[in-house]
This record gives structure tokens, sequence and C-alpha cells, in this order.
């Protein structure tokens, strides 16, 4: 893999959100979703507490919402566009394609994670607030930014429909976010793997201030598996040819 292929790609995808409405308008909705009346000033004044918990608390599934807006058109399109065959006629293999695509549809959910900011300045003029969770909350973010665009990524993959793109990786994320609040009602072992492949729990973790190793091998493992299946299918893709 060479990283002028991967940064090639990874320009060409990052204009391709601002050339159309879906990089604004994800980065939008997610600041809305984020930061708009229960979801966050109601529960910080309800509360009375100057920290950022109830912006983590909503986080996961605010993500698992608006990441199949990014992931749906980055293969999915191109295939009922035409593009993607000129895209695999070029000197790039699947793997810089896909790694390409990964860090610009990230890169376009960190945007929305960093428009958050604004939010830390005012609780830190309400009260004192700790660096710690903050720094581990924000890492979080980014970690499950990561995974939830790569599942996005392989799903825009196995098909040529943005609309089916979406809604299957909407109701994967969904799951995904759920699973931890499904193990409750699980046998322990069920509730075990339940509980290790749920973002929701991964990230609550993280977000109390402790970045815990296996929260983030599990997060990474699962963008890494979801990348690894991606570029196989581009890759069969190729060679089918």
């Amino acid at each position: 893999m060479h990283l002028a292929g991967v940064w090639a790609v990874f320009r060409r995808e990052f204009a391709a959100f601002f050339d159309t409405v879906v990089g604004p308008v994800v980065v939008g909705i997610s600041l809305l979703l984020f930061g708009a009346g229960v979801f966050y000033f109601s529960d910080l004044l309800g509360r009375g507490v100057a920290d950022l918990q109830p912006l983590f608390f909503w986080t996961p599934l605010v993500m698992a919402l608006t990441a199949p807006a990014v992931t749906m058109r980055l293969v999915a399109e191109e295939r009922r566009a035409g593009t993607f065959e000129l895209l695999r006629a070029l000197p790039l293999s699947a793997g810089e394609v896909v790694a390409g695509k990964f860090l610009a549809g990230t890169a376009v959910l960190a945007l929305a994670v960093a428009g958050t900011l604004p939010y830390v300045v005012t609780v830190a003029l309400l009260g004192p607030l700790e660096a710690g969770p903050v720094v581990a909350g924000y890492v979080g973010m980014l970690l499950m930014a990561g995974t939830l665009v790569a599942a996005g990524l392989l799903v825009s993959t196995l098909t040529s429909s943005q609309t089916v793109a979406f809604f299957v990786t909407e109701l994967v994320t969904v799951l995904w976010w759920a699973a931890g609040r499904l193990a409750l009602a699980m046998p322990p072992e069920l509730a075990r793997a339940l509980e290790f492949v749920s973002i929701d729990s991964r990230f609550r973790g993280i977000a109390r201030g402790v970045i815990d190793s296996r929260d983030v091998v599990a997060l990474v493992a699962m963008a890494a598996v979801c990348l690894v299946l991606a570029t196989a299918v581009l890759r069969w893709g190729r060679l089918k040819r």
C-alpha cells in the first residue's frame, strides 16, 4: 500500500462530500442532535453539574444515526454512476481505495466532533471541568467514528444503491449501539458477547475518563475486520473483471 495512493483517494472523497450537500448536512444534523434541547443543554442545566456526560451519553446513538449518511455513497454511488470502473482502472490497490475512503468518511465525522468543542468552553464557564474525562471522551468519539465508518464502508461495497446502503447500515449501527442494552435481558454468555461488541458499552468506559486498552482494542479490531472485508470485496470484484 502506497501513501500517495491513499492520499489521492482521500482528497477526492473528502472534496466530494463538500461538493454536494452531504458533508454540510451531516455535520449540521450531528451538531443539532448533540446540542439541542434534551440532548444537551436542558439535561445539563437540570442536573446542575458542570461536566460533559450528557453530551457523551448521547454520542453513540447520534453517531449511529448519522454515520450511514456519510458512508452510503462511498462505493455504492460510484457503482451506480459508473465512476467506480474508472477508479478501478487507476494504478491503485483495493487497500488504497478502502483506506482513502475510510479516512475521508472518518474526517467528515471528525468535523462534527470538532464542532462540539464550544460545548466544552460553555461547561468550563459554568464550573470547574476535569480535563481527563473530556480528553478521553473525545478520543473515544473519534475511535467510535472510525468504527462506524468502517462498518458503513463495508456495506457500501456490497450494493450499488445508496438507499439500500443507508438503511442496511442504519440497521447495523443502531443494533450495534443497542447491543449493550439488549444484553441486560440475555443469558450471561450471550450478554458478555453483546457487551463486547456494543459501541455504547465500549464508549461508556472511555467517556468516564479511563482509556481502557480493552475498549480501544475492541473498537479498533471491529473497524479492522470491516476494512479487511471491504478490501476483500473490492479485490474480488477486480479479479472477476
